[in-house]
């Protein structure tokens, strides 16, 4: 658990609040960063809570590409955003 913390922590973990802080306009940006990253820790929270429950009912692979999918529609929205500024 500790080596997934750090490796998080300086990998993937500070995405959220880099990205968005790039992203939001000056006038919004503080509340608009507060509530998306409050979001952003709820979601965490309830994946972090559901994870084991989920892989038992079901099963590694469904649960694995539903996760895939989540990152990929993610990934199609940070295109969007690249090719629209």
């Amino acid at each position: 658990m500790l080596l997934f913390v750090s490796t998080f922590s300086l990998g993937a973990g500070p995405v959220p609040g880099l990205l968005l802080s790039e992203i939001l306009p000056g006038r919004i940006r503080a509340k608009a960063m507060a509530v998306c990253m409050s979001v952003h820790w709820v979601i965490n929270f309830f994946v972090g809570l559901l994870f084991l429950n989920l892989l038992e009912m079901l099963g590694p692979q469904i649960l694995y590409t539903i996760f895939a999918t989540f990152w990929l529609d993610g990934g199609s929205l940070c295109e969007e955003e690249r090719y629209r500024n």
